[in-house]
């Protein structure tokens, strides 16, 4: 596995929120927030792993998540480089670690492993649009935006996912350095 890639909120409390409208809640926050950029591409597409016995702990999330720039249908690309992350914690309080990683390598090292009884694969798909964040007031808070967020399914075998759905409304995570957390009212009271 490759170096550990550090993370501005390794460790944090998360929030997710749907909201009616992208434009009216950045025109409310537009004061608040400066916009950052993460990657010049913004549409991200997120494996995440288990297997059809779902052994995987509820409160472990292993996925591989890479930037494009375009939205499209998930389909396995052993080759390709995503980002590895391993996501733990319970409710809203979050643990993330990261590496750089081609994809048919991760899933190498998971069956290697031996996570779970049976083999991990990549199971389903996420692919949505993401805009960053930061608050002006507040050091170690983002927001994260997304919106034309679709889910996918890969059958057995399958290198292609096939589309299960897409959620109608967008979605705003607030992260916050676990320290801070709570410190943001007025970004929550928005929200609501």
């Amino acid at each position: 596995m490759q170096p550990h890639i550090p993370l501005d909120l390794p460790h944090r409390r998360e929030r997710r929120f749907v909201i009616p409208s992208v434009d009216e809640l950045l025109a409310l926050l537009a004061p608040h927030v400066e916009r950052v950029f993460f990657s010049a591409n913004e549409h991200v597409e997120t494996l995440y792993f288990n297997n059809d016995d779902h052994d995987l702990p509820f409160d472990v999330s292993l996925r591989a998540r890479r930037y494009l720039p375009a939205a499209g249908v998930p389909a396995l690309d052993l080759a390709a480089e995503y980002f590895w992350e391993v996501k733990t914690g319970s409710a809203s309080i979050k643990s993330k670690h990261r590496t750089r990683e081609r994809l048919g390598d991760i899933i190498a090292h998971l069956n290697a492993e031996q996570f779970t009884a049976a083999p991990l694969r990549p199971y389903v798909a996420t692919t949505y649009h993401r805009r960053h964040y930061v608050s002006l007031a507040m050091a170690g808070t983002r927001l994260t935006v997304d919106d034309d967020i679709r889910y996918y399914f890969f059958p057995p075998g399958a290198a292609v996912a096939v589309s299960i759905g897409a959620q109608g409304q967008p979605r705003v995570e607030v992260k916050e350095r676990t320290q801070t957390a709570g410190q943001w009212p007025r970004v929550e009271a928005l929200l609501r």
